[in-house]
């Protein structure tokens, strides 16, 4: 009887030596074998703990278990689940396994059978994560990002908010000192030279050519100012007005000198067309310009000018039944030359098309930017 009782203690030694020097629970363990953890060792030092999880931290990549009584004939078998697929046949006394990932493992050893271990030691391991391999590391990443990149949208709204405001506000006062101070000097040269023109009618009959010339260089240079303070006004930042603007204007022009004219706005009043202040002055003044060569020059009694939708944004036609002229013929103004650099300024596609006696035909397409 005491024999047996000394024999059943001794089996059970090592597994209790076990299980306080390497803190690996043990868990059926075959009374007759001799199977158990010697030691472990973590980048080559020696690693007791005194609690039953073996903790590795993140830069513990090379970690030796020492086994003692691994013997293939007796199917022992060990797998660190996590890492390896399937159990693996313990062929020599020392396991080792390097770059560990952060994560929750074990450490299982004993007999296997059909795969299921039936006698076995388990040591739970918990492997802290390199920031990289943190489960939150991504999502992480992906907020930093998307926090920095709006940061950056907010910041560059806000600086272009303030740079219009600013342009907005240069534009007011360009407007305003237009209209004061140029309008009104031009406006009074005017005046003067009309009664200066009175004055000299029967006095110096040799200085009206002069003060006709002066009168009419005014009256002109104060129709353009007004073109150029009505371009630059912010009030008429919108591709509604231009379209007035030219109709008006087409009207006004052609109308007084006995021209008929058809006037198409063929545009599609669902889409609206965005087009910029340089772009807008520019269209209306290559408008302004078409229809001053028509009265000047064409002889025209019938004029035809159609807006509608473009691929690119919208096209102007237009269209008159006089004399026509020679492109390739070369001419003292410079009305061909400005209309090709406003349009080349704009990327606006200008095409004009002459025949004597057979009219002219002038198209504009003008891209939204």
């Amino acid at each position: 009887m005491k024999k047996t009782f000394w024999s059943i203690i001794i089996s059970f030694l090592p597994t209790l030596l076990f299980a306080n020097e390497d803190s690996i629970s043990a868990q059926n363990l075959d009374a007759n074998k001799n199977i158990f953890v010697d030691s472990i060792y973590v980048n080559e030092k020696l690693r007791i703990d005194n609690t039953s999880t073996l903790y590795l931290g993140a830069q513990d990549d090379d970690v030796l278990f020492f086994i003692t009584g691994c013997n293939p004939a007796d199917s022992v078998s060990y797998q660190w689940k996590g890492l390896d697929k399937k159990p693996l046949l313990c062929r020599s006394s020392v396991i080792r396994y390097i770059n560990i990932e952060g994560g929750d493992y074990a450490f299982v050893l004993g007999k296997i059978k059909n795969g299921v271990f039936l006698q076995s030691i388990i040591l739970p391991i918990k492997v802290k994560y390199t920031i990289p391999e943190h489960p939150l590391f991504v999502p992480s990443l992906l907020f930093s990002l998307l926090f920095v990149f709006g940061s950056i949208v907010y910041l560059w709204l806000i600086y272009n908010f303030r740079q219009q405001m600013k342009v907005q506000s240069l534009r007011n006062q360009i407007v305003a000192d237009l209209h004061d101070e140029v309008g009104s000097t031009l406006s009074s040269i005017a005046i003067m030279s009309k009664v200066l023109r009175k004055n000299l009618t029967t006095k110096d009959p040799s200085s009206l050519p002069v003060l006709d010339k002066i009168l009419s260089t005014s009256k002109e240079t104060i129709l353009n100012l007004r073109d150029t303070v009505w371009a630059i006004n912010p009030d008429n930042d919108s591709f509604e007005k231009l379209l007035e603007k030219m109709r008006s204007f087409a009207y006004e022009m052609l109308v007084n000198e006995d021209i008929k004219l058809n006037y198409q706005n063929n545009l599609n009043k669902d889409k609206v067309l965005k087009i910029s202040m340089e772009q807008r002055r520019n269209v209306y003044l290559m408008f302004k310009e078409c229809v001053h060569n028509i009265v000047k020059h064409s002889s025209a009694t019938n004029v035809e000018i159609i807006i509608k939708n473009h691929d690119e944004g919208f096209s102007i036609h237009i269209n008159d039944n006089g004399k026509g002229f020679d492109k390739n013929q070369n001419s003292d103004g410079n009305g061909m030359k400005t209309l090709e650099k406003r349009a080349k300024d704009c990327f606006i596609d200008l095409d004009i098309k002459s025949q004597i006696d057979k009219g002219t035909n002038i198209n504009m397409i003008v891209p939204e930017l």
